[in-house]
């Protein structure tokens, strides 16, 4: 099942000043958990279904309802499903 942990906004990140880890790690946390599952994802993925991740990933990311930002996280489950088991379990 897809965990609600990656539906943290990401919003809170842009813009963000400042010079210590600490700092950008609590304003960017769930920018930056983004970024490192959209890597964990593709790394079993061939690169040319990367560009469709990345937008299937964007686009639940930047959903400001949780509900439908977490039925598309489970399409997008579906849809790596079908493409490869491993990198769908990786969403998970």
């Amino acid at each position: 099942m897809i965990s609600a942990r990656w539906l943290l906004p990401a919003s809170r990140c842009e813009g963000t000043t400042g010079n210590s880890k600490e700092r950008v790690g609590r304003q960017c946390g769930g920018a930056a958990r983004q970024v490192h599952e959209k890597r964990k994802v593709k790394e079993h993925l061939l690169e040319s279904h990367w560009p469709e991740l990345s937008v299937r990933l964007s686009e639940a990311y930047g959903e400001t309802g949780y509900v439908r930002a977490l039925s598309l996280l489970k399409q997008t489950d579906t849809w790596l499903e079908r493409i490869n088991p491993d990198a769908a379990a990786s969403l998970r």
